[in-house]
């Protein structure tokens, strides 16, 4: 039999290519603007706009001396600075920031001086008075601020050379007389202690303090003879002596003396 021809087998028809996607554009909304910064004002600025709402700002006023004074600007910095210093005329601090742009002004330097002493910022009260005695020797006042500045330091040999000034000026200053009599006593010099103090009492027999030192001099020296009889005159002019007496180190000797405790009873 004749062998069958095989079935034609029918063509795979090609598949259809797929068809790209259209590309959809995004849809933009509107491009959002940013808010403008609001234009800074510079630190000067801004320091004259708090003083504007408080002129007495001496925070503000401060800042304003020191930029100033970075600026290189060093009479306006000044003049700040002395409006602090008409604002608080007490503070030490705001003297020294005029004196360092004005380091020769008397009234500055006595200011700065007597006000650190009344606050006892001995220290700072040496600083003005040593500038002052150079700047004006001849002014007794200046050495005597300046020995008692010293004083209150327990620098006692340079106090006595200040009040050696002040007596080369005027011999009958019986406060330098007595301060130097009572500076050569907490030196241990007795016998020039007594001398100074003798130029007190010579000028002003009724000053309690030099009685009370040339007793306390005589008593250090063992000379117990005139210690009762300057004592006394001490304690006739002043009672609270009396006290100071009894409890000083300088009359241990004469404690069980008769005339010492009728005195300081």
């Amino acid at each position: 039999e004749p062998t069958p021809e095989p079935m034609p087998q029918p063509k795979a028809e090609p598949k259809p290519e797929p068809k790209p996607e259209p590309m959809v554009e995004p849809e933009m909304g509107p491009t959002p603007v940013e808010p403008k910064p609001e234009p800074k004002l510079d630190e000067m600025a801004t320091i004259d706009a708090a003083l504007k709402k408080n002129p007495k700002d001496t925070a503000a006023i401060l800042k304003k001396a020191q930029l100033h004074e970075q600026r290189g600007e060093a009479d306006m910095a000044v003049r700040n600075y002395q409006r602090l210093l008409a604002l608080e005329p007490d503070n030490l601090d705001y003297i020294d920031m005029v004196l360092k742009f004005k380091p020769d002004d008397a009234n500055l330097l006595t200011a700065k001086g007597d006000k650190a002493y009344e606050k006892e910022d001995f220290k700072r009260a040496l600083e003005a008075f040593d500038k002052l005695s150079v700047l004006q020797p001849a002014d007794e006042n200046n050495w005597h601020n300046k020995g008692a500045v010293l004083y209150n330091m327990e620098n006692y040999a340079d106090a006595v050379k200040c009040f050696d000034k002040v007596l080369e000026m005027n011999q009958d200053d019986t406060v330098a007389w007595l301060t130097k009599g009572v500076c050569l006593y907490k030196m241990a010099k007795y016998e020039d202690s007594i001398a100074s103090l003798n130029n007190v009492v010579k000028r002003d027999i009724n000053e309690a303090a030099a009685w009370f030192y040339k007793s306390a001099a005589e008593a250090r020296r063992g000379n117990a003879k005139p210690v009762v009889a300057f004592l006394k005159r001490a304690v006739d002019l002043d009672a609270s002596y009396k006290e100071t007496a009894a409890g000083d180190e300088a009359f241990a000797a004469m404690r069980n003396d008769p005339a010492f405790q009728g005195l300081v009873k």
